[in-house]
């Protein structure tokens, strides 16, 4: 029983990948809408009927257009082979980009880091007191640049009679 239930959720895995690889490859849509133009090119020897026909738009006789080149919309995607997945049946990896999370990651190294690995190490360390002492935490989080906060008009309200 249990052989037949991991038989079956390979499959279902190997059918869930092709459906995201088949979605990831690149395609064309038709962005034609259909219109008055597949209802007026009956054929002349058919009336049109009263109620058009389950599926069909313009009823019993049209044909469809020849789609128009300026119509259609090529979808660039990745090509199957070059997937970082393919010939992996065991994993999907999608390489798809997350437009909301590309706001937060770095094009350049920060200043003071001078490798890629120290400035990822550094943004492993966990800051919060969970994990740190209350003191490690405070300094952890404390700004660079602190300014004291003083009165502007101290020596104005300091009148000499």
């Amino acid at each position: 029983m249990q052989l037949l239930n991991l038989f079956s959720l390979t499959q279902e895995f190997g059918e869930a990948k092709s459906r995201e690889v088949e979605e990831d490859a690149p395609h064309e849509v038709d962005t034609s809408l259909p219109g008055w133009v597949s209802f007026l090119m009956l054929d002349s020897h058919l009336s049109p009927p009263m109620e058009p026909l389950q599926g069909a738009w313009g009823g019993q006789g049209t044909r469809k257009t020849a789609p128009k080149p300026h119509l259609i919309k090529k979808i660039a995607g990745i090509d199957p082979q070059s997937r970082a997945d393919f010939g992996k049946a065991h994993v999907i990896i999608s390489e798809k980009r997350d437009k909301k999370a590309a706001k937060y990651l770095t094009k350049d190294l920060p200043y003071p880091y001078t490798s890629k690995a120290q400035f990822e190490r550094n943004l492993e360390a966990p800051i919060g007191k969970e994990w740190n002492t209350r003191i490690a935490t405070q300094r952890a989080t404390l700004p660079k640049v602190t300014k004291k906060v003083r009165n502007k008009f101290r020596n104005e309200l300091h009148l000499d009679f």
